[in-house]
């Protein structure tokens, strides 16, 4: 109640004239209940508990042991969680197709190597062609750039590293280039293999790890002497592979990646899925990461005047201070830098960031270049040119996921129900709750704001504390004792729902309208508002675990409240699986439940191609592994259910 109290005074000021501003039932829905910014302040609030600290240790052995345990910790249970073992053990498969060469200095040898199973990946090896002994190597990755491995920059990066005698190995990324298909065109497509309990990151993952195979069993390379680089995503590669493959002996990311505290405060940062995977912060954040690097010498590029993202004049007490205590442990604080471009400033890897580039291999390799970029003008080749080729059936983001269908969910609801049902239904509840990581409901603190009369209705505004975010509530209640009380709630927010609570109240039920995070009122992120529920999840939470608290919280006080028996009614896909969730828990605190515009299976997110922008919270890492929407009908047996199926 505190929070209530600290602002009930103030909030009460702005609210005196609700009681007669509302004057119907479609006003009262649309009207704001919550005061601005609370579900903001609310989600900084939830995500600013759960970063975890950065505190260098007492000494470098004691940073050695803790190191170990967070690579092991993020590699087993967040990368290649659920993933089968046969994925990434074993040598790398490798093609290659043919050379070009020029008369430069150099050659481009073209190559194709299997990442993920059935996923190959075209790249270009950049190799001197005078070399004595094995040489220097660079992992060199692209970010969202629609031309990918071909983009002039990337070009010109591989083409002066080869001719200053530096191997450069430049793999296509998911999504771009030869890569641009329709099931990887968003890399959020990844979340297609979350919900069945494979992790989606691994997709990425080994389409670097296995780039950096490549280079380590190349011939000519130095295996003491591999560095990696790249913008952007490339720059997000490059901490990743970087923090957690020792092999990389050199790490250069150029305006790639922030702690998440950052993300929480500037929404640019926040990027797709792979770079912020579900429940990264409960073994470490992007700070911790890059202290993972000491003491290999490492240079972070930002980019002053950056227009994309991960601009500069917010880096430094994220990733870069935070991180110079652990190389000092080791006495290398020399071997930690961080730069700012000036010049353009932008999202970019041009000549100056290029030239920190060549600097920080050429002191930490011993290569003894100078501060002159060789020539590359009339070096830059066309897409067709360049291009590798892959497999017609090429395995997509997609196509990953779906080989996992037929296994899903691993233990369905008995279809003969009788002991054999009630026996699965008990054991089942463990299991759900553990998936979407509930949290114990309790009853609703509530504040009413209003009380009105309109259109014949009696009509009060609530604000509901269930949990850790508030729900506001709009109760529309019939003149006459009401005798049960319905819960109304969908994925367009109580907004788009008048049509429904007017009919509802006017059969003679209590109706209490409600948003519930990330729906209607609640929503944060404008069209991008996904990123926040992948926030949520990557500190640890599950969307679908916080809606179906604030859900039983509110049903808990509606019935302490009005002391009616209590339904539900969802409107939408995502809304009807939420309530199907709780129905399903706490199916002898309801007498019933109706879906509207319900989804019938969770595959049909996959088959279908269903947006994860629009349908994320049901993406849930392992829901569809142990149960779809068939299993939640079953948990609710012994309930009136009534569910009305949209196509999907």
């Amino acid at each position: 109640m505190r929070r209530f109290q600290q602002r009930v005074f103030v909030y009460s000021l702005l609210c005196i004239t609700s009681i007669v501003v509302f004057a119907d039932v479609p006003g009262v829905l649309a009207q704001p209940v919550l005061a601005p910014d609370t579900t903001k302040r609310e989600f900084t609030e939830f995500m600013t508990k759960r970063l975890p600290a950065i505190n260098a240790p007492a000494s470098k052995e004691a940073w050695d042991q803790e190191s170990a345990k967070i690579r092991k910790a993020m590699l087993d249970q967040v990368i290649f969680r659920g993933v089968p073992e046969s994925w990434y053990a074993g040598p790398v498969r490798v093609e290659w197709v043919s050379d070009i060469e020029t008369d430069k200095g150099y050659r481009i040898r073209k190559l194709r190597y299997e990442g993920a199973p059935g996923m190959w990946i075209p790249a270009l090896l950049y190799e001197p062609t005078q070399m004595s002994g094995k040489v220097s190597a660079v992992l060199s990755v692209n970010g969202h750039t629609s031309t990918g491995k071909t983009n002039e920059e990337e070009q010109i990066r591989s083409i002066v590293l080869a001719k200053r005698g530096v191997i450069a190995l430049h793999p296509e990324w998911i999504a771009f280039g030869e890569l641009n298909h329709e099931d990887n065109r968003t890399h959020n497509n990844l979340a297609t293999m979350n919900l069945c309990g494979v992790s989606g990151m691994s997709a990425f993952y080994l389409a670097m790890k296995r780039g950096l195979d490549v280079l380590m069993e190349y011939p000519a390379v130095d295996t003491n002497r591999v560095a990696m680089t790249g913008l952007s995503g490339g720059g997000w590669q490059t901490i990743i592979l970087s923090s957690l493959d020792p092999r990389i002996a050199v790490s250069v990311p150029n305006a790639g990646y922030s702690g998440i505290d950052m993300r929480v405060a500037y929404q640019s940062d926040i990027g797709d899925l792979e770079q912020i995977p579900p429940d990264l912060l409960t073994i470490a954040d992007f700070s911790h990461l890059t202290a993972l690097l000491a003491p290999r010498p490492t240079l972070l590029i930002y980019n002053a005047k950056d227009e994309c993202c991960f601009k500069a004049d917010h880096m430094a007490p994220s990733v870069f201070d935070p991180v110079k205590p652990f190389f000092a442990l080791y006495d290398r604080a020399d071997a930690f830098r961080m730069y700012v471009n000036e010049d353009p400033g932008t999202h970019n890897y041009a000549h100056d960031n290029r030239m920190q580039l060549y600097a920080h291999l050429s002191t930490n390799f011993g290569l003894g270049w100078d501060d002159t970029e060789p020539s590359w003008e009339g070096e830059i080749r066309t897409a067709d040119e360049l291009n590798v080729g892959i497999p017609q059936s090429n395995a997509t983001l997609v196509t990953l996921a779906e080989q996992f269908l037929d296994a899903c969910p691993v233990n369905p609801a008995p279809k003969d129900g009788g002991i054999a049902l009630t026996k699965w239904q008990e054991e089942a509840k463990e299991r759900l709750r553990n998936v979407i990581k509930l949290k114990e409901i309790g009853g609703a603190p509530s504040q009413k704001w209003s009380d009105s009369t309109a259109d014949g209705f009696h009509i009060a505004t609530y604000e509901l504390q269930t949990g850790e975010f508030s729900v506001p509530a709009v109760l529309i209640e019939p003149e006459g004792k009401a005798e049960t009380t319905t819960v109304l709630f969908g994925d367009k927010g109580k907004g788009a729902l008048v049509e429904t609570a007017t009919k509802l109240a006017g059969s003679g039920s209590r109706v209490i309208a409600i948003d519930l995070f990330q729906q209607g009122e609640c929503r944060l992120g404008g069209d991008n508002h996904y990123q926040y529920g992948a926030l949520v999840e990557t500190a640890g939470g599950r969307m679908l675990g916080i809606n179906v608290t604030q859900l039983g919280s509110v049903v808990a006080w509606a019935r302490r409240e009005f002391k009616a028996p209590v339904a539900i009614h969802s409107y939408g896909s995502v809304s009807g699986v939420i309530a199907l969730i709780y129905g399903g828990l706490h199916r002898t605190e309801l007498h019933r439940l109706t879906n509207e515009d319900a989804l019938t299976s969770l595959k049909n997110l996959i088959t279908g191609r269903m947006k994860y922008n629009d349908y994320y919270p049901l993406y849930c890492f392992g829901l569809l592994k142990e149960f779809d929407v068939p299993d939640l009908v079953a948990l609710c047996q012994g309930m009136q259910v009534n569910v009305e199926r949209n196509n999907g």
